[in-house]
């Protein structure tokens, strides 16, 4: 099994969103990195590189310094939901 990370593609959907989109790609490179990834037996494939860096720094992150700027968003967005997802509130998931 592969797990394909990637970041933005240049597509028909991304043309319409109104947001920044860093180290956005076409998708003839996105194609050539998934088929290297697959060529050289990846379980990982994530591109591209300055995405793949950003991502690998985020990890060393404490979790509670993401608590602060992305937390807080997305446990509003949660309560939002509540309604239609009865585990939408949970701000975070826990063992059995």
């Amino acid at each position: 099994m592969t797990t394909i990370c990637p970041g933005f593609v240049r597509t028909e959907l991304t043309a319409g969103n109104p947001f920044p989109m860093p180290f956005m790609i076409d998708a003839g490179e996105a194609a050539r990195s998934i088929c290297r990834g697959l060529e050289r037996e990846r379980t990982v494939v994530v591109f591209p590189a300055p995405m793949a860096l950003l991502m690998k720094a985020a990890r060393l992150v404490p979790a509670r310094a993401w608590d602060g700027p992305v937390g807080s968003h997305a446990t509003r967005r949660a309560g939002r939901l509540g309604a239609t997802c009865p585990a939408a509130g949970r701000s975070r998931v826990t063992g059995p």
